[in-house]
């Protein structure tokens, strides 16, 4: 959205909206690399944001002119976001920018109407599972139960063929590639197909650097519990991992430093979706790795 009747809008090249021109004059935001909002300048003063990971936990103001009663600053909201009190031009349900202007949240990706449960555009990413048929609902339409993501994940290729890997956080547009490979000596590559990537979640080998690579169409708890660091086509074996290294087992690994180092860095900052349950505990989702084998067209 650039305009609303007199009203206009500015966004920078992450599609995050910096200028604001409307009723109460110009304002602007400034951002973190991870898209939170760390600071808004309006006609009143300067407002800044401290958050705690994806938590708000305090906010300061320094007027320009004498402050104006607030009142309580407490703010209630039913289940999809529409609030009790008196709606207030700021922060507020989950973390987003409030508009009293256009009277809806802006959720810098999208804009959401709190009242009617729904978003103004369809989700870019498409189609995942039953519940995103509806590409405008909110949180699978049961907020009581699920939370919405807040951002549009990574999108992740790997070719066998050509040894190359390509990753693409789909929020920024932000893109990282990699030599790659799977498979050496004795061990089969990863086969083909769609994973979800997450964090290495498997007992004492986990690493800050590993990452999941889970095959979408098994059962995840059952493969985890078969988890073997050494991949053996005859177990059907499908739980593998994305690292650094020379070395790879079925994994998918990056042996220069330096792309690896892009690629993490890509993976770290993205926007997480809705979390992975392995063994009842979540861990997060970073987004769809597909593994093909394609040779390079001449």
């Amino acid at each position: 959205m650039v305009s609303s009747g007199a009203y206009t809008y500015t966004y920078d090249g992450y599609n995050r909206r910096v200028i604001s021109n409307d009723s109460k004059g110009t304002s602007y935001s400034f951002y973190d690399a991870k898209g939170q909002l760390l600071l808004r300048e309006t006609q009143e003063g300067i407002a800044s944001y401290v958050f705690m990971g994806k938590k708000m936990v305090a906010k300061h103001k320094d007027y320009t002119e004498a402050p104006k009663p607030a009142g309580d600053s407490k703010m209630h909201y039913k289940p999809f976001g529409d609030s009790i009190e008196a709606p207030k031009d700021d922060v507020g349900y989950t973390g987003h920018k409030f508009d009293t202007d256009l009277g809806l949240s802006y959720m810098q990706q999208r804009y959401y109407d709190p009242v009617i449960g729904r978003f103004y555009a369809n989700d870019p990413v498409g189609f995942r599972d039953v519940h995103s048929f509806n590409r405008y609902a909110y949180a699978n339409n049961n907020p009581y139960k699920f939370v919405d993501p807040d951002g549009r994940e990574v999108s992740a290729v790997f070719n066998k063929a050509t040894g190359s890997l390509t990753v693409t956080d789909n929020d920024t547009g932000k893109t990282a590639t990699a030599s790659a490979f799977s498979g050496q000596k004795n061990y089969t590559g990863a086969p083909n197909g769609t994973y979800t990537i997450s964090d290495f979640p498997w007992g004492s080998s986990a690493k800050d650097n590993y990452f999941a690579i889970l095959r979408n169409d098994s059962f995840l708890d059952d493969v985890a519990d078969g988890f073997q660091s050494n991949y053996n086509p005859a177990e059907d074996m499908q739980n593998l991992r994305l690292h650094e290294g020379s070395v790879s087992h079925g994994c998918v690994s990056v042996p220069k430093a330096e792309d690896w180092d892009g690629v993490q860095e890509v993976l770290d900052n993205t926007k997480q979706g809705e979390p992975v349950k392995i063994h009842g505990e979540n861990f997060p989702k970073y987004g769809q790795l597909e593994i093909v084998d394609k040779p390079a067209e001449e």
